[in-house]
């Protein structure tokens, strides 16, 4: 039963982690998206820069998003794997889990 959660969770992780990246991804691609229509708004003289301003902090905000999501994953990933490595026996050295 160990080994098999020991197998199973960095998948599911794995599979969770690329799904909020994804969605991130796509919060960050709208935001671009919205930036380039409010330029282009402006550009035809429907908008006014305080909405443009506005449209790059959302998107700078997206972004920063974004890359904390990797960091953090990425950090996960290096914890998880540390805590694989546990003692077998209690003999004080470190051996890795089976997956």
């Amino acid at each position: 039963m160990t080994t098999q959660v020991a197998r199973a969770a960095p998948a599911a992780c794995r599979h969770d982690a690329a799904a909020a990246s994804g969605r991130r991804s796509a919060s960050r691609e709208l935001q671009e998206k919205k930036l380039e229509a409010e330029e282009k708004k402006l550009a035809a003289g429907m908008s006014s820069p305080f909405f443009v301003v506005q449209a790059q902090r959302d998107l700078s905000l997206a972004r920063t998003v974004e890359i904390r999501a990797i960091a953090d994953y990425n950090k996960a990933l290096v914890d998880f794997e540390a805590v694989q490595q546990v003692p077998l026996n209690g003999g004080g050295g470190l051996s890795q889990v089976a997956r």
